[in-house]
């Protein structure tokens, strides 16, 4: 009876097997390449899957976290870090080597190249791939993105502001908006009236007269009020902390 079940059951595998091969298109399967003159760790989606020198297999189309280090006696760090997508025969070669030093004030920042982290500052590291982009931060401080197209060397030392220094700049910024704002809105409600005065006092005034100093009258109301407005914005900016 079991050793019945036991044949059932492979033959169940074996069609499963078959099945799965005739609804999986060979075009979503794609060979990947990894080569190296020197002995490398191979990690796929955060697991360990080779040591060596050649990795050649099929994998399945998709995005792949694809991760390879050198195995040196010295302690450098020769990485492979990179998310790849999977949609066509890819080769890897991990031969070129490009240095990357990043520091900053304070340390101890978060440091992504190409959107992947990477560790912290002061970081020092050779990679096995030419970088796009470096990104640089730290809690409650503002983060510093690098686009590296155009670099030759990778040598960064980053010097960070605070948040909240920036908001109070800004905050600075406004406040003496807001006093420009007030006196320009002062220089024009005094004109205006001073236009609607003039037609208002004219000894000849007409219907048409009248128009006008309803009309600069109104100007001038407008402005007064945005100088008031503005004002108060200004007054509570200064002494707000």
């Amino acid at each position: 009876m079991i050793r019945k079940l036991f044949v059932f059951l492979i033959k169940v595998y074996v069609i499963l097997l078959f099945v799965f091969d005739l609804l999986l298109p060979q075009s979503d399967i794609h060979r990947i390449k990894i080569y190296s003159e020197n002995e490398f760790e191979l990690f796929i989606n955060n697991s360990s899957v080779y040591k060596g020198k050649n990795f050649d297999t099929l994998l399945i189309s998709g995005k792949y976290l694809i991760e390879a280090y050198l195995i040196q006696d010295e302690p450098k760090i020769f990485i492979y870090k990179q998310f790849v997508h999977l949609n066509s025969d890819t080769l890897i070669e991990l031969n070129k080597i490009y240095d990357l030093r990043v520091r900053s004030k304070p340390e101890d920042a978060k440091v992504y190249i190409d959107s992947i982290f990477f560790g912290y500052t002061p970081l020092s590291i050779y990679l096995l791939f030419k970088p796009a982009s470096l990104t640089v931060e730290s809690f409650n401080f503002n983060k510093k993105i690098f686009d590296l197209s155009n670099f030759e060397k990778y040598d960064f030392f980053v010097e960070f502001k605070r948040e909240s220094q920036l908001v109070k700049r800004s905050y600075f910024d406004f406040k003496y908006l807001a006093l420009t704002s007030t006196i320009l809105s002062g220089i024009l409600s005094v004109y205006y009236k001073k236009q609607a005065d003039k037609f208002y006092f004219k000894p000849d005034r007409t219907q048409s007269d009248l128009n006008l100093v309803k009309k600069y009258d109104n100007y001038s109301a407008a402005f007064t009020i945005g100088m008031e407005i503005s004002f108060g914005i200004f007054v509570y900016m200064l002494f707000d902390n």
